[in-house]
């Protein structure tokens, strides 16, 4: 199975600067869309360019199948900009007391199952 679940439409979640030099901050939250996950990272586009920079921490609020996660990491690549002002970039996690890694495994077995029931929904339609 693979380590990395790709969306065909990316999922919107919320980005915020969590602490900066070891201080917290909690700034009000931007607006991302996640475009991959993996165990390790994820993959968002925004319309914002991010510090990249291992002093700053950020929070990815996110809601994946029902499973609600907070995750926290640094943006230390910026992969692409795909058009004028739109910016892809990778967020590695930090592991913490209050971070929750996504449990890959649940979540695609989840995917897979809602494809399979849209797919048989068209089919029963049609």
């Amino acid at each position: 199975m693979s380590s990395t679940m790709s969306f065909d439409h990316p999922i919107k979640a919320f980005l915020s600067i969590y602490q900066v030099q070891e201080e917290i901050t909690n700034t009000k939250p931007a607006t991302i869309y996640v475009q991959e996950l993996s165990s390790t990272s994820l993959k968002f586009k925004s319309d914002l360019k991010f510090p990249l920079s291992e002093a700053v921490v950020y929070k990815v609020s996110v809601s994946v199948f029902d499973n609600k996660m907070e995750l926290y990491g640094n943006i230390l690549t910026s992969v692409n900009i795909i058009e004028k002002n739109i910016y892809v970039y990778q967020f590695d996690y930090i592991l913490g007391e209050n971070s929750t890694l996504p449990n890959l495994y649940d979540l695609s077995y989840k995917k897979n199952c809602l494809e399979n029931y849209d797919q048989n929904r068209v089919k029963k339609i049609y």
